[in-house]
């Protein structure tokens, strides 16, 4: 993975391995194509002083397999699966979903967050919370299932978790939580992208809001038809994604953020409005998107104001906006 990285994010990934490889902490931290998830793996060997094979490590290594990359992908979904399932013991496999899917994400709101803040030290809290639940063992299953999850979603990005979480059947008649199938997203997709490429023209980006966004199938599927169309979906696309249950918004970040597109997250109930959380993804934070979106705010503004404004008028600009209201 690491030789896909350019310069700056080599040199990024090797300065932080060094650090990691004077602690034994187990922590999920991400940089960017999940590079420094492995190196977190390879730095906790070599502080073990062992050389064995982990559970996961092999499919790590092969997953991405050109010579069948349909046996590739099913192979990895069956070793996420098999991971997390060692991990059930007395818990349910929700629980266990669950837990893995909220400890990455917190994990990767905290990597862009201020170190020591409220926020920050409750975020940290509550991942330690959950970590306390299981084994030093079951932990190692959990960074090899989010290796795995990378891997995946760089081979071929789709839908990764929330096909897992069907495939799990963790799947909630009672409250109707069930998953786009991703090739149905990608349909949707191909139907607004003309949109999105218009916006892009005219704009410099597409500014997309996904109300129930549950796991992110649409959202993936639109970058990837933004790369078939000639855009860069990490610079050219932001999302502001919504919804309620606290499982989806940790998927959908997880998955935005290995794809390093620039999202804000909320948990949010769309029909009362009453919000709870809002987490800016790495790559908004990164990317200095807050600036950029008030910005365009701003441009859209007057783009409004000029085009309402009324056609030969001979008024002072200020006259004109006290004709409007």
């Amino acid at each position: 993975m690491c030789e896909a990285l350019d310069a700056a994010s080599k040199a990024e990934v090797e300065e932080i391995s060094s650090r990691i490889e004077l602690s034994d902490e187990i922590a999920l931290t991400f940089i960017r194509d999940g590079a420094l998830v492995l190196l977190r793996e390879q730095a906790r060997r070599k502080l073990l002083g062992s050389d064995e094979e982990l559970p996961g490590s092999a499919a790590v290594l092969t997953v991405g397999s050109k010579s069948s990359p349909e046996r590739g992908r099913m192979s990895g979904y069956r070793e996420i699966v098999k991971l997390l399932a060692a991990n059930t013991g007395a818990k349910r496999m929700s629980e266990v979903f669950d837990n893995f899917v909220e400890m990455a994400a917190l994990a990767l709101r905290n990597a862009v967050d201020v170190r020591g803040s409220e926020a920050w030290e409750a975020r940290e809290g509550q991942y330690l919370q959950i970590a306390g639940r299981y084994s030093r063992t079951e932990l190692d299953r959990f960074v090899h299932a989010l290796a795995l999850v990378t891997t995946e979603m760089e081979r071929e990005p789709c839908d990764v978790l929330g096909r897992l979480y069907m495939e799990l059947e963790l799947g909630n008649e009672r409250l109707g939580q069930y998953y786009t199938p991703y090739d149905i997203a990608q349909l949707m997709a191909e139907m607004q992208i003309d949109s999105v490429v218009e916006q892009v023209q005219r704009d410099g980006f597409a500014n997309v809001y996904e109300p129930s966004c549950g796991a992110g199938a649409f959202m993936v599927a639109l970058s990837q038809a933004m790369l078939e169309h000639g855009l860069n979906p990490q610079t050219q696309l932001h999302v502001t994604a919504e919804d309620i249950a606290p499982q989806a918004m940790h998927m959908i970040y997880v998955q935005l953020t290995l794809l390093h597109i620039p999202a804000v997250v909320r948990r949010r109930d769309v029909l009362t409005l009453e919000a709870f959380k809002s987490w800016p993804a790495p790559a908004h934070v990164l990317g200095g998107w807050g600036r950029k979106l008030r910005l365009a705010r701003a441009v859209n503004g007057s783009r409004r104001l000029i085009i309402t404004m009324p056609q030969g008028t001979t008024e002072k600009p200020t006259d004109a906006l006290e004709v409007q209201r």
